[in-house]
């Protein structure tokens, strides 16, 4: 009878054990996954940012992807926040507004000619005080700025459609390395 109850808790303590190890491969699968979609947010951002007007400059000031784009651990693996501690830009109107999302879908009348993927999706809406020509902004330097608007560079989109079926081969790679 002990050899029974002995032969149960050494199966026991080896599904623990593997029970951890496989934790810890899907938690490392997550994290790569997240930082080459992060790391490809802020690729984009950094290769479009030197081709912005003037207004975008002031936005570019706030704007600091590799520090505003970050991985957060949850139970299942990481959630990417972007810009949550910015507090927003402040608009003519007095709301504030993530600068992240004016360079993901665009803005402005020049927006609304060339809408982002997936803005309407996202109820994101171009142009809403009809100023047609010019918008108004505060920049990070206090003083309001006029602007015709942006085209969006669709970085969060990008980077996530790029990186959509790259857990397959991480997976493979990450139990090939733990010998499973």
């Amino acid at each position: 009878m002990v050899s029974i109850t002995s032969n149960i808790n050494d199966v026991l303590k080896s599904l623990k054990s593997k029970q951890t190890r496989f934790k810890a491969i899907i938690s490392n699968i997550a994290l790569i996954v997240a930082q080459a979609i992060k790391d490809d947010m802020v690729a984009e951002i950094n290769a479009n940012i030197s081709n912005w007007s003037k207004p975008y400059e002031l936005i570019s000031s706030v704007v600091k992807p590799e520090s505003q784009i970050i991985l957060v651990p949850t139970e299942l693996g990481y959630r990417i926040e972007i810009g949550n501690n910015l507090g927003g830009l402040e608009m003519s109107d007095g709301g504030l507004v993530n600068p992240y999302y004016f360079i993901e879908f665009g803005y402005g009348i020049v927006g609304q000619n060339s809408p982002a993927l997936k803005s309407s999706e996202y109820n994101w809406e171009y142009n809403i005080n009809k100023h047609n020509n010019y918008w108004f902004f505060f920049g990070t330097d206090g003083k309001k700025h006029a602007t015709k608007g942006r085209i969006g560079i669709n970085f969060m989109y990008n980077a996530i459609q790029k990186n959509k079926n790259s857990w397959k081969n991480i997976i493979i790679q990450e139990f090939s390395k733990a010998g499973i």
